[in-house]
């Protein structure tokens, strides 16, 4: 995962009250700062399923940062999954998760293994009661997924980053990115 910081991670307050901010359509605002169901929230948007497109998914030690945001130890199995949420043909929104597998539900993890549903849509569907926090934004370039977007390679992204919780403890580290067509 190789992007570029534009500016720090910002938290809500900074976020919301940022000049940059104030640049964006209130739809814009209302994706980027939504604290519920991004996958349900485009489905309103767009009145239509939306699916996902598995970029990279699998199961490994975790090494890297997300060892503090999850609060595992080094070494523990993850599930690190890339995916696109789409309209159809046409990218929305690029999502980075990053799952312990130890804390998961088992009969979640099977449903994640396939790689065909969001897995907001999983945890709704299960009836999973969770609460996301440690919300952060930011403006980040990040080439391959540029790329991905069809966008000139320095292109500037919206993006945030939080954590699911449940009543096991933190199931998820996730970071999704923006295009500004989105908006």
């Amino acid at each position: 995962m190789i992007y570029t910081l534009c500016e720090n991670w910002m938290s809500t307050q900074e976020f919301l009250s940022a000049p940059l901010t104030k640049t964006l359509t209130d739809r814009g605002r209302a994706l980027i700062a939504s604290n519920g169901s991004l996958t349900r929230l485009l489905e309103a948007l767009y009145l239509k399923e939306i699916n996902i497109e598995v970029k990279n998914q699998g199961i490994s030690p975790q090494s890297n940062g997300s060892l503090k945001l999850l609060g595992i130890s080094e070494n523990e199995e993850v599930m690190t999954r890339d995916v696109w949420l789409v309209d159809g043909n046409k990218k929305l929104v690029f999502a980075h998760s990053v799952i312990p597998v130890k804390i998961l539900p088992s009969n979640i993890l099977k449903k994640l293994t396939p790689g065909k549903e969001p897995l907001g849509s999983i945890l709704e569907k299960e009836d999973i009661f969770c609460k996301k926090n440690f919300y952060e934004f930011a403006r980040l370039k990040w080439k391959d997924i540029a790329k991905g977007f069809n966008l000139p390679e320095d292109y500037v992204f919206w993006a945030r980053r939080y954590r699911i919780s449940t009543q096991s403890g933190i199931i998820a580290a996730i970071m999704e990115v923006f295009p500004d067509y989105l908006f």
